[in-house]
């Protein structure tokens, strides 16, 4: 992973919600998930420190499939025992 700018830390720190929202639309779209999320919309459900789920993963990130869950109920999500223990040791995430 490349270092971050001066440049790019700065943005981060002073518009979080515009850069979560901004990295959350880029890695939906290297995965080749649909991001069909206005900016608005995405800031109505995310908080800091929490992130954004898809209750359907079959279907992409729609205002009405989406819910913001606390980063251990995220890593949780479907996890079997042994990487939920692991995830415990680590302070999550798998």
């Amino acid at each position: 992973m490349k270092p971050q700018s001066k440049r790019t830390k700065k943005y981060r720190q002073s518009h979080y919600e515009k850069y979560a929202y901004l990295t959350k639309k880029h890695n939906a779209k290297r995965k080749g998930i649909t991001f069909n999320l206005t900016f608005e919309q995405f800031k109505s459900v995310w908080k800091k420190g929490l992130h954004i789920d898809r209750i359907n993963p079959l279907r992409g990130y729609e205002p009405d499939n989406i819910q913001a869950l606390d980063p251990f109920e995220n890593c949780s999500k479907g996890a079997t025992y042994d990487k939920m223990q692991h995830a415990m040791n680590r302070n999550c995430p798998f």
